[in-house]
């Protein structure tokens, strides 16, 4: 798992359907899909920081998949210069050459992120993780 950290949990939550959406876009999603999430986040109990759970596994790129799909939740990190957009191109470069195959997204997640990543141990020495048993206190 890999895990990186997002300021707020809606952009958290706007990447992972992004990510979803690559693999069924829209017209091919089913209202009884489980969810409509590639992945899940989880928030810091005391100070509801957010770290998105990215898996080191692969996601299928849809024949059909809009390239497009995180340009509203990139923009930001584009104009605060935390990512360039360089960056964002080169992710609409892997949708793009990479319909109907497989991509490794931690492969492709922009450096910024990378410099920023933390293990599960690291999570657990900073405390997001409850050590009671069932997360009770």
């Amino acid at each position: 798992m890999f895990y990186i950290p997002i300021t707020r949990l809606e952009n958290a939550k706007g990447i992972f359907q992004g990510f979803y959406e690559l693999s069924r876009p829209k017209s091919f999603q089913n209202p009884d899909d489980l969810s409509q999430y590639y992945c899940s986040w989880i928030l810091h109990p005391k100070t509801q920081s957010v770290m998105l759970e990215i898996p080191d596994g692969t996601l299928f790129i849809h024949k059909n998949a809009n390239e497009n799909i995180f340009d509203k939740y990139l923009s930001p990190f584009v104009a605060s210069q935390k990512i360039t957009f360089l960056d964002v191109t080169k992710i609409k470069l892997v949708i793009i050459n990479n319909k109907g195959k497989n991509v490794r997204v931690v492969d492709n997640i922009p450096n910024y992120w990378k410099k920023q990543s933390k293990t599960r141990e690291q999570l657990q020495q900073e405390g997001w993780f409850s050590t009671s048993p069932m997360g009770l206190p």
